[in-house]
């Protein structure tokens, strides 16, 4: 009779092929990472990885996953730091010009451009879904400055939310771009700035 192995090891087996995933991501892109490619990054057998993901496509979720769950469960950690719905979003738009910045964004940019060329929509929901949970976090902060009378919104919630993401991407691929892109991020996030305290109403 096997032992049995504990919820926390498994865990913490699964975080491992995950970081090595993320590694090979980095260095091949996800379109050329291999499932053999993984197992020989993280040491462990074949089996020990498939034990727990079957494909690429599936580590590339948990990774995206793992990141999501960071972000939109900050909120209520930012608002103890930062107490206004602003303090919030501002923070989120700065830490885009943190130096230097986790390479995996361009992957995720890679993953959702060819995702949307895929012949089945199975990729293109998830990353539909994922959009939709990014973009509910922004518009809670958005329509809980204006209940608080810190916001009067020229534009909806929505369309501010999304701009916002759209500019986000947009800097996150600049970004990773390498050096050779001469680019003010610093100018571009003070942009951004002017553009969300305009259409929260807050000039």
């Amino acid at each position: 009779m096997s032992p049995k192995v504990s919820q926390a090891h498994k865990e913490k087996r699964r975080n491992e092929i995950i970081a090595a995933a993320k590694t090979v991501f980095i260095r091949k892109g996800f379109e050329k990472t291999t499932m053999h490619d993984v197992v020989e990054e993280s040491g462990m057998s074949r089996g020990g990885v498939y034990q727990y993901f079957s494909s690429t496509e599936e580590m590339m979720r948990a990774l995206m996953d793992q990141g999501e769950e960071a972000f939109t469960g900050q909120k209520d950690r930012l608002y103890e730091k930062y107490e206004t719905s602003w303090g919030v979003l501002e923070a989120v738009v700065e830490a885009h010009n943190i130096v230097p910045m986790d390479p995996i964004g361009l992957v995720v940019y890679e993953y959702f451009v060819a995702g949307f060329r895929e012949a089945t929509k199975e990729r293109t929901h998830y990353l539909k879904k994922r959009l939709h949970n990014v973009k509910g976090f922004y518009i809670d902060v958005i329509e809980r400055g204006t209940a608080e009378g810190e916001f009067k919104p020229i534009q909806t919630p929505d369309v501010i939310a999304s701009y916002l993401i759209i500019l986000t991407d947009g800097l996150i691929l600049h970004r990773n771009l390498g050096e050779e892109v001469e680019t003010d991020i610093s100018g571009l996030i003070e942009g951004l700035k002017i553009y969300l305290r305009n259409a929260l109403g807050m000039q």
